[in-house]
């Protein structure tokens, strides 16, 4: 499959990166900053571009099968990142045809489903308030994507570790101070979510499978 990668310099968009290629897709890596990115692995096509470029994003989507997004707020970043690259991801696949969207979003941000306990509601609220330029955003991102017609899935991020994959599973738990994942599995639940239609239209929260 086709497929491209927006804020494929991270350390989970690498991973992403990483499997799809092993996986056999033809993967293009779109970046801010090249260097971020390494040497790639043999195959793959990078773009370097900004996000909030309308015109770059949908130049790039041209002839992709598939969009992964792991673009959000970093510190000291520029605000409303991840509704701006959002919203032009959508308006590019629209205008190429594309139907798939897998985007990486945060457990902090409430979604319909949710199964939020009494610690998980204090720490939303203390999220919101100290982080409200990054709450606002990632709110605006998921109101974007579920007001599209297009085929996409949010798989929300709890802490994210750097341990070896181990399983995962994706729900609704309550998502306590304890939910972890790790990068490699959540690069595997992005890269299944390419074709699974379970979780269409949906916000699942991802957490390492229980022992």
């Amino acid at each position: 499959m086709k497929i491209i990668v927006f804020g494929a310099s991270s350390k989970s968009g690498l991973e992403v990166v990483r499997q799809a290629v092993a996986a056999g897709h033809a993967v293009t890596a779109f970046v801010r900053d090249t260097v971020k990115l390494g040497t790639p692995a043999a195959g793959v096509t990078v773009v370097q571009g900004d996000a909030t470029d309308a015109a770059a994003v949908a130049a790039a989507i041209a002839g992709q099968e598939a969009v992964i997004s792991l673009i959000g707020p970093t510190q000291g970043g520029p605000k409303s990142v991840a509704t701006a690259a959002t919203g032009n991801i959508l308006t590019g696949m629209k205008q190429h045809g594309v139907r798939r969207l897998v985007v990486a979003s945060v457990a902090g941000i409430p979604a319909p489903g949710d199964n939020r306990g009494a610690l998980a509601g204090v720490i939303g609220g203390a999220i919101k308030l100290f982080m409200r330029d990054a709450y606002a955003d990632r709110e605006q991102q998921l109101a974007l994507l579920q007001s599209s017609d297009l085929d996409w899935v949010a798989i929300r991020l709890p802490r994210l570790t750097d341990d070896p994959a181990s399983g995962y599973q994706l729900g609704f738990p309550n998502p306590g101070p304890g939910l972890v994942v790790s990068r490699a599995d959540l690069a595997a639940a992005m890269l299944e979510q390419l074709t699974a239609d379970a979780w269409l239209g949906k916000a699942p929260i991802i957490s390492a499978k229980a022992a």
